[in-house]
């Protein structure tokens, strides 16, 4: 294997591992009060409570607990999350100005002709 090709490959895994160890020291460090987390309104509730006349309520419970935790923090505490988030909704309200500009204008036009009849 060539020096290239190995090097390539470390660059990659160290990218692919960043976000997958950045995650929970980020959630642990938010939790323990180091950082303070923006909240962008993704809440992540548990799929399925069982009942406390199951068998093995309390160990299945605490399973989709962690499972909660586990969704949470690879979707709320990934690195600059929040501000592609914020990005994101920008561009794409800038993008779409136009045409919802059009839209209300030609709706507008549409109410004054059918109101002038």
């Amino acid at each position: 294997m060539k020096i290239y090709a190995r090097v390539f490959v470390i660059l990659l895994c160290l990218l692919f591992a960043f976000p997958i160890l950045y995650s929970p020291v980020y959630y642990f460090l938010c939790r323990a009060g180091v950082y303070e987390y923006d909240n962008v309104g993704n809440v992540i509730e548990v799929e399925k409570v069982y009942d406390e006349d199951h068998p093995f309520s309390g160990a299945l419970n605490g399973f989709e607990e962690f499972k909660r935790t586990v969704r949470d923090i690879y979707i709320n505490y990934l690195p600059a999350y929040v501000e592609t988030t914020f990005a994101v909704k920008e561009i794409k309200t800038a993008v779409n100005a136009p045409f919802v500009k059009w839209l209300t204008s030609i709706g507008d036009e549409l109410f004054k002709k059918t109101m002038n009849k």
